[in-house]
């Protein structure tokens, strides 16, 4: 079995997914964001803060191909921008299942409301840069091999995931 990757903005759910769809496929759930905090032992805020986004983009590049470099199939919750860098999104179809968390920015807002560590989501209008966001990050996610909103079930996701993976296989 391949491995799956979860995109899509920031606070769309894919860590939560990640976890869930992990335990339903008896796989390793890999948060891509955990990774590289225990790689660094800093908080992705505080790399940004410190280094710049530049500098994160580079190390969550090299963490994903470390990922990538194992023999484990594993369930990885990708970073919102992780697809739009360097030849990320094209290595992670080339090598797995990509699946795009497509979550309303009604209901992003929301979720970043209530969890404040989102160093690209400090600024003062929120639904206007969550919609920059998207609208630079689309063409990226698009290019998923699957795509769900908030309107699918876990159980859907599950069914559609496993239906796909015995068509690729």
């Amino acid at each position: 079995m391949k491995n799956i990757f979860l995109i899509g903005l920031p606070a769309s759910g894919k860590s939560t997914f990640g976890k869930s769809i992990a335990d339903a496929l008896n796989l390793n759930h890999v948060d891509l964001d955990q990774v590289i905090e225990a790689n660094t032992n800093k908080s992705i805020s505080t790399i940004f803060k410190l280094y710049g986004e530049k500098y994160f983009r580079e190390i969550e590049r090299d963490a994903l191909h470390e990922l990538l470099d194992r023999s484990n199939t594993y369930i990885i919750s990708c970073g919102g921008g992780t697809p739009c860098f360097y030849d990320n999104m094209s290595r992670m179809n080339a090598v797995g299942l990509t699946i795009f968390l497509d979550i309303a920015v009604a209901v992003i807002v929301k979720r970043v409301v209530q969890n404040h560590d989102r160093p690209l989501l400090k600024e003062k209008n929120l639904e206007k840069t969550i919609i920059r966001l998207r609208s630079e990050r689309i063409k990226y996610y698009q290019q998923a091999n699957l795509i769900f909103n908030e309107s699918h079930a876990l159980k859907e996701i599950v069914k559609k995931i496993q239906i796909y993976l015995k068509i690729k296989s």
